[in-house]
Order: C-alpha cells, then sequence, then structure tokens
C-alpha cells in the first residue's frame, strides 16, 4: 500500500488488521488512541474498532497490511 499526503476517512469492518511500514510515515488512529509510526514499526488491532491511516508526513509512506477475512477493498 503506497498512501500519498492526505487522509483516508474512518472506516470499521469486521476482521484483523495487522501490517508494517517499510517507508515514510503513517499515523494511525484506533478508537480515541493515535501514534505515529516509522520504518520498521508494525501495527496489530481489531477493525470492529473506528480507524483511519493518515500521512502526515510530506514524503509518500510505502506500508504492507493484511487483512482479515479476505476482500476485495
Amino acid at each position: 500500500m503506497l498512501l500519498s499526503l492526505g487522509k483516508i476517512n474512518i472506516q470499521q469492518h469486521q476482521g484483523e488488521e495487522a501490517g508494517v511500514v517499510l517507508e515514510g510515515e503513517i499515523e494511525i488512529t484506533i478508537g480515541a488512541e493515535s501514534r505515529v509510526l516509522g520504518p520498521g514499526e508494525a501495527y496489530y488491532f481489531d477493525t470492529k474498532v473506528p480507524h483511519r491511516f493518515r500521512n502526515p508526513g510530506s514524503e509518500p509512506c510505502r506500508l504492507v497490511s493484511c487483512a482479515t477475512p479476505a476482500r476485495a477493498f
């Protein structure tokens, strides 16, 4: 996944999601908590909790993300 500048709306769906940041920075908001992750940092959460991804930096962010159950986004 490659995230350019800007934001993605709040999402909520059945399953779990995990990923790792390869380049750049990503702000992940899960429920009421937000964290900024950089290269080599990872995340895991229950996707029933409202969440969003946002690139707060000036460079694109590249990450690998997996979600269950499998479906097309």
